[in-house]
Protein backbone atom coordinates (compact mmCIF):
# COMPACT_ATOMS: atom_id res chain seq x y z
CA UNK A 1 0.00 0.00 0.00
CA UNK A 2 2.69 2.39 1.23
CA UNK A 3 2.22 6.41 0.62
CA UNK A 4 0.06 6.63 -2.30
CA UNK A 5 -2.14 4.01 -0.55
CA UNK A 6 -2.04 6.49 2.18
CA UNK A 7 -2.70 9.30 0.16
CA UNK A 8 -6.07 7.85 -1.20
CA UNK A 9 -7.66 6.81 2.01
CA UNK A 10 -7.00 10.21 3.07
CA UNK A 11 -8.42 11.84 0.54
CA UNK A 12 -11.83 9.53 0.19
CA UNK A 13 -12.00 9.81 3.79
CA UNK A 14 -12.02 13.68 3.88
CA UNK A 15 -14.42 13.87 0.69
CA UNK A 16 -16.98 10.96 -0.22
CA UNK A 17 -16.55 8.29 1.97
CA UNK A 18 -15.99 7.84 5.48
CA UNK A 19 -13.15 5.20 6.89
CA UNK A 20 -12.91 6.08 10.46
CA UNK A 21 -9.76 6.13 11.82
CA UNK A 22 -8.59 3.51 9.21
CA UNK A 23 -5.91 6.21 7.91
CA UNK A 24 -4.48 6.46 11.29
CA UNK A 25 -4.38 2.55 11.97
CA UNK A 26 -2.78 2.40 8.99
CA UNK A 27 -0.29 4.68 9.50
CA UNK A 28 0.68 3.41 13.14
CA UNK A 29 1.43 -0.13 11.66
CA UNK A 30 3.69 1.28 8.51
CA UNK A 31 5.27 3.33 10.55
CA UNK A 32 5.93 0.06 13.08
CA UNK A 33 7.34 -1.76 10.31
CA UNK A 34 9.57 1.43 8.43
CA UNK A 35 10.07 3.53 11.22
CA UNK A 36 12.17 5.70 8.83
CA UNK A 37 9.58 6.63 6.56
CA UNK A 38 7.32 8.15 8.84
CA UNK A 39 7.57 11.73 7.53
CA UNK A 40 7.35 10.55 4.51
CA UNK A 41 4.23 8.51 5.58
CA UNK A 42 2.75 11.23 7.90
CA UNK A 43 3.08 13.67 4.70
CA UNK A 44 1.12 11.65 2.60
CA UNK A 45 -1.62 10.70 4.59
CA UNK A 46 -1.57 14.72 5.31
CA UNK A 47 -1.91 15.77 2.16
CA UNK A 48 -4.51 13.05 0.93
CA UNK A 49 -7.00 14.72 3.75
CA UNK A 50 -6.49 17.96 2.74
CA UNK A 51 -6.86 17.44 -1.00
CA UNK A 52 -9.95 15.57 0.02
CA UNK A 53 -11.50 18.35 1.63
CA UNK A 54 -10.45 20.80 -1.06
CA UNK A 55 -12.22 18.70 -3.35
CA UNK A 56 -15.57 18.59 -1.20
CA UNK A 57 -15.47 22.17 -0.60
CA UNK A 58 -15.17 23.26 -4.04
CA UNK A 59 -18.00 20.87 -5.19
CA UNK A 60 -20.03 22.39 -2.69
CA UNK A 61 -19.29 25.87 -3.18
CA UNK A 62 -19.95 25.26 -7.05
CA UNK A 63 -23.20 23.82 -6.07
CA UNK A 64 -24.21 26.78 -3.94
CA UNK A 65 -23.04 29.34 -6.49
CA UNK A 66 -25.67 27.71 -8.76
CA UNK A 67 -28.47 27.34 -6.62
CA UNK A 68 -28.32 30.80 -5.95
CA UNK A 69 -29.73 31.57 -9.40
CA UNK A 70 -33.18 32.00 -10.33
CA UNK A 71 -35.00 31.13 -12.98
CA UNK A 72 -33.90 34.44 -14.93
CA UNK A 73 -30.27 33.25 -14.50
CA UNK A 74 -29.92 36.26 -12.06
CA UNK A 75 -27.93 35.61 -9.00
CA UNK A 76 -30.92 36.18 -6.16
CA UNK A 77 -30.33 39.07 -3.50
CA UNK A 78 -29.43 36.49 -0.82
CA UNK A 79 -25.44 35.16 -0.60
CA UNK A 80 -25.17 31.74 -1.28
CA UNK A 81 -22.90 31.15 1.76
CA UNK A 82 -22.71 33.33 4.79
Amino acid sequence: MGGPGLFIIGFLDSSFLSFPELNDLLLVGMVMKHPHLLIYYALMATLGSVAGAWRSFSSRAKAARRSSRNVSGRTTSRPACA
